[in-house]
């Protein structure tokens, strides 16, 4: 429900200050705008469905006006939720050195780049403690009433209550890793289930717009309705529906990371880079190639070849994550292992991973042998353990290295900061292996989709071709045939129009099964490729089996066109 109260207490905004800047602006300009071109272009916004669109921008301007402090909150709820898991694993580690509650939230302020809103909420609280000099129980209390995220503000009642208690702030912060990942995983399965309510939506909507598209074809064989106006704007509600998917999508998807933001250039960016030119230069060689073949092969084989080089850039992406993955999987017990020995031995890092480079960390082994030959240089450690977040490639090694690396400079100690961190890694990495589960199984039912696509749209193309292959070469006396057999679209203008939505969808679907697994949006070419394949095969034995089936040969000419 939309509580204007609470949400411009979350808005930070006084409700008669937007109203005069933002929301009496945003409505005076639509109504204003409507009238004028009422006035200005009757002819054109003055009659029909024109007229209803025009005086509805009024309407429009004040549903922004009202939605927009939601949309903001909204996004800045999301935003706290995402990284609350990796905010109260850094105060945890933080919580093992001498620094004091007041000290711990004055370093977490700052990191606005890694913590967004998060920051901002502890900022208020550093400055209401810091310069209006409130007890850290109260302003901990004030920001909690205002925050839009429920698991920050739960955290920050039972912080006063532990601080008015006179709890220990280490073995407070220490048990609530557990109870805030709990509530953090609460949220983060309930996006995964959305996704999954998201595909059957998915699969329903398709289904509709394959229904219509395919009435869009027929129907103006028999009821002699412009054809190039069904189906074009079948085209075009295609394209809208699946674009407003793709934005349904991104919303629901937990938004994490799993590249790293260090701005460094490893060998595996510049691999990528090296590719991407590589394939579409072979796109642009493929189009030329298939204009030359064009006599020879369908519209479909043709669309298909020039996207294909596209995917070798979305098959090295893929396996450059992959490799990120497997890193992924190694980096709980190296850090673990690390915290352990760096403890035994005075907290000092350098000799305990020296003794560490005997083991085998898989994946990790030789980026962890590459930090020990950095470290012993004396030059830089802090750079050091960059280098080493950027050669691993990984968000999450990045986030959760800095935080080990932050507690042992501030004197934590290593031990209990290894095992919180190892603790909350796997914690995280579970969901995610969740999350790529989620999306293995959106790839198959997406390829499936684009088959179906296909084979009911060029099986209603070669019904029609056929029909008028079939009536034109049979003489039949006029009260016969009535009012059907009306004129319908070229047959090459119908395949390029379907060959449209073809490409429309595969390239939506590949987005959206990306978005979902996560990572580099570049390598959705992958799936788009091989979509595009399955989509010009499918259509083309649709269209042969039709024609032989039924006998007619419409159906062969049209795909050939």
């Amino acid at each position: 429900m939309f509580d204007m109260p609470t949400t411009f207490e979350c808005f930070d905004m006084p409700l008669d200050r937007y109203i005069k800047r933002f929301a009496a602006p945003i409505i005076l300009f639509s109504i204003i705008f409507s009238v004028s071109i009422l006035i200005l272009l009757p002819d054109v916004f003055g009659k029909g469905i024109f007229r209803l669109v025009t005086c509805a921008i009024p309407l429009f301007g004040v549903l922004v006006a009202f939605a927009y402090p939601k949309m903001v909150v909204d996004r800045k709820r999301a935003d706290i939720n995402n990284n609350i898991h990796y905010f109260i694993t850094h105060m945890g580690v933080l919580a093992t050195s001498d620094l004091t509650l007041t000290g711990i939230f004055d370093l977490l302020r700052h990191k606005k780049e890694e913590y967004g809103a998060l920051a901002s909420e502890i900022d208020k609280i550093f400055l209401m403690v810091d310069t209006w000099h409130l007890s850290m129980a109260e302003a901990c209390r004030f920001v909690a009433r205002r925050t839009p995220s429920l698991i920050l503000a739960d955290f920050l009642d039972r912080l006063a209550h532990a601080i008015d208690a006179g709890e220990d702030m280490e073995r407070f912060l220490t048990s609530e890793q557990e109870v805030v990942m709990k509530q953090y995983e609460v949220v983060y399965q309930g996006l995964l289930y959305q996704i999954e309510i998201m595909k059957e939506m998915y699969l329903s909507m398709v289904m509709a717009l394959i229904f219509m598209a395919s009435f869009a074809i027929i129907m103006p064989l028999i009821s002699g309705v412009d054809p190039s106006q069904m189906v074009t704007m079948t085209v075009f509600m295609f394209i809208f529906i699946e674009i407003v998917l793709i934005f349904f999508v991104r919303t629901k998807t937990p938004n994490e990371r799993l590249w790293h933001t260090i701005e460094m250039e490893t060998e595996r960016e510049q691999k990528i880079k090296r590719v991407i030119p590589i394939a579409i230069t072979g796109s642009l060689l493929m189009l030329i190639l298939g204009a030359l073949l064009r006599s020879y092969l369908p519209l479909q084989i043709i669309a298909a070849l020039i996207f294909t080089p596209l995917i070798l850039m979305g098959f090295v992406i893929k396996r450059a994550e992959d490799d990120i993955k497997r890193r992924d999987d190694n980096f709980a017990s190296f850090i673990r292992s690390l915290g352990a020995s760096a403890s035994a031995r005075g907290g000092i890092v350098d000799v305990a991973l020296k003794d560490l480079r005997a083991h085998d960390f898989g994946a990790l082994t030789r980026d962890v042998n590459n930090l020990y030959q950095r470290l012993v240089l004396r030059i830089d450690k802090l750079r050091s353990w960059y280098h080493f977040a950027a050669e691993t490639g990984s968000s999450l090694i990045q986030r959760f290295s800095n935080m080990f690396v932050e507690s042992i400079d501030v004197g934590g100690r290593a031990d209990v900061a290894g095992n919180i961190i190892s603790n909350n890694f796997i914690h995280i990495m579970g969901l995610r292996k969740h999350r790529y589960q989620t999306g293995s199984s959106l790839v198959g039912v997406m390829y499936g989709l684009t088959a179906g696509v296909a084979i009911t749209l060029y099986l209603s193309m070669g019904i029609v071709g056929t029909m008028q292959d079939l009536f034109r070469s049979t003489e039949l006396p006029p009260e016969v045939v009535g009012g059907m057999l009306h004129e319908t679209l070229e047959p090459g203008v119908l395949n390029v129009l379907l060959l449209i939505i073809l490409i429309g969808h595969s390239l939506a679907s590949s987005i959206m099964i990306r978005i979902v697994e996560g990572g580099d949006i570049r390598g959705a070419t992958l799936h788009f490729v091989i979509m595009m394949w399955i989509g010009a095969v499918s259509s083309i034995l649709t269209v042969k089996g039709t024609a032989s089936m039924i006998g007619g040969f419409g159906a062969v000419e049209a795909i050939n066109v």
